[in-house]
């Protein structure tokens, strides 16, 4: 459960996949995972994202979430990806 502080400050996104067991990350390591994805899309770094040993598939969720084009995510390490694609399409990923 995320205390109070973090759950004001960290994105939506970063409370959803904490809620829903998705990850054992500590919300302040999602927030800053998506704050570097955010920076990357402003400053135009080209290039694929990859999420990598991500056993329940929410730190994707995160990466994919802060992207701002259609840049690509590739996702390696997931053991349900069946949980991973659903909360993807949750949060209006295909």
């Amino acid at each position: 459960m995320l205390d109070a502080v973090a759950r004001r400050t960290a994105p939506p996104v970063v409370t959803d996949v904490r809620d829903n067991g998705l990850t054992a990350l500590p919300a302040a390591v999602l927030a800053e995972l998506h704050e570097h994805v955010l920076e990357a899309e402003r400053e135009r770094v080209p290039g694929v994202l990859v999420v990598a040993g991500d056993p329940r598939g929410g730190a994707a969720v995160v990466v994919a979430d802060g992207r701002t084009s259609s840049r690509e995510v590739r996702v390696y390490g997931i053991a349900d990806r069946p949980a991973l694609a659903a909360s993807l399409t949750a949060h209006g990923f295909r």
